[in-house]
């Protein structure tokens, strides 16, 4: 009997635990998305001013964000030097590598952005990152204006869910 009491306290903790996880990672994709928006007002200002060398500039972008962004741009700027670099092709591999927790639509706009540097003259460049500024300001809205229910939802679903199967296994 005492075992059954140990396995339901076990499955109601993991799925409350589920739920805690899914609401932490929503949390995070918020404060990653803060933080993509300092970054890209920091790329703006080292091509705009300084016209930053985009090795240079992945460097300055790591050493401002970082957390998760900064080591993403870190690895970014450390491939970049290599021969036979290739943006959009590494992008993806260390978005994927680094666990980078931003929404999709957000991780597209930044790696639209990172494959287009160099190939546009300054003025075109400094267009495509206000775009990419506008679309991040976009999915941070989309994602704050529903967070505390998400939250909220995935915090009590993994807690009823629990309490749920521990019901059925008692």
């Amino acid at each position: 009997m005492e075992i059954k009491w140990i396995g339901a306290a076990l499955i109601f903790l993991s799925s409350a635990y589920a739920g805690m996880r899914a609401a932490w990672t929503v949390r995070r994709m918020s404060g990653n998305l803060r933080a993509l928006s300092l970054a890209l007002e920091t790329m703006r200002s080292e091509i705009g001013y300084g016209r930053t060398p985009f090795a240079r500039l992945c460097d300055v972008v790591a050493q401002q964000s970082g957390g998760e962004l900064g080591s993403f741009f870190q690895a970014l700027a450390n491939a970049a030097e290599q021969p036979d670099f290739d943006p959009v092709q590494t992008s993806r591999a260390l978005s994927a590598e680094h666990a980078l927790r931003l929404p999709k639509g957000a991780l597209e706009a930044l790696l639209e952005l990172l494959g287009s540097f160099g190939r546009y003259d300054l003025q075109g460049q400094l267009a495509l990152i206000a775009l990419t500024q506008t679309r991040i300001r976009d999915e941070q809205l989309w994602l704050d204006q529903d967070r505390r229910n998400r939250c909220r939802l995935y915090e009590t679903l993994g807690v009823c869910t629990g309490l749920a199967l521990m019901i059925l296994v008692i």
